[in-house]
């Protein structure tokens, strides 16, 4: 059976650490990419960052607040007016932050649910109209491993708004596996950033999981031997 070819993609989180590496892999494949950012000056650093492989006619970067339903739907459509059709689109924001219930406040609880899952969840309901309509389409989120766990001290909106995102991505995927569209979610353990390595200075990076890992198991999820894994929570543990 032929399928449609993924070649116009939407990456979500685009200035982060893992945002930029996915962008760089597929504009380095050939794809055409809008890239998602929060502020001007995410969006600077970023066409900086792929250098040469930022063109006019391959890769846009478009800034706003992911976490805002409207926002999100008005940069799809722009987005949507860019590539002609929107293929696949892949979230990689996202906010930690470490906190006891008790001294938890409502900003904390905005930023993490925010960040972790309303994004996502705005960013879904703003494609997936335009991927029914082609009857195809692919989704793939960014979760975390420790959510299959027992739970950890300090992590518990951080926990639970990944949590939710994975309930997000099996029920979405019963919602649209009728319309070509697939909805994934890979859960790694911790990913080796920069951010993470300041954090965490003792331990060692070398068991962290690498960006360009992740990357390449997105490319597989959009890759013609894939399209049939849907639903599908993917624990990506490094050597943890």
């Amino acid at each position: 059976m032929n399928r449609p070819q993924i070649k116009n993609i939407i990456v979500a989180g685009a200035a982060g650490n893992l945002g930029r590496e996915t962008v760089k892999k597929f504009l380095s494949d050939g794809k055409r990419v809008v890239s998602l950012v929060q502020a001007q000056t995410h969006r600077d650093e970023l066409v900086d960052f792929l250098a040469t492989l930022h063109s006019p006619e391959k890769h846009i970067a478009l800034v706003g607040d992911l976490s805002s339903q409207k926002v999100c739907f008005d940069l799809v459509e722009k987005a949507h007016s860019f590539l002609g059709t929107i293929d696949a689109a892949l979230s990689t924001a996202g906010a930690f932050q470490h906190g006891n219930v008790e001294d938890t406040t409502e900003a904390n609880y905005d930023l993490l649910f925010g960040s972790n899952f309303k994004s996502c969840w705005a960013l879904a309901r703003s494609v997936i109209p335009h991927m029914k309509k082609a009857r195809n389409g692919r989704l793939v989120f960014i979760s975390s491993l420790s959510t299959q766990g027992r739970g950890s001290e300090g992590m518990s909106l951080y926990l639970a708004s990944k949590a939710a995102l994975n309930m997000l991505t099996l029920c979405l995927a019963r919602e649209v596996h009728n319309h070509g569209i697939t909805v994934n979610a890979l859960m790694p353990s911790v990913i080796d950033t920069l951010s993470n390595r300041k954090s965490m200075p003792k331990e060692d990076f070398s068991k962290w999981v690498q960006p360009d890992d992740l990357v390449a198991i997105m490319g597989s999820l959009l890759s013609d031997s894939w399209c049939t894994v849907n639903g599908s929570l993917i624990a990506v543990p490094g050597k943890l």
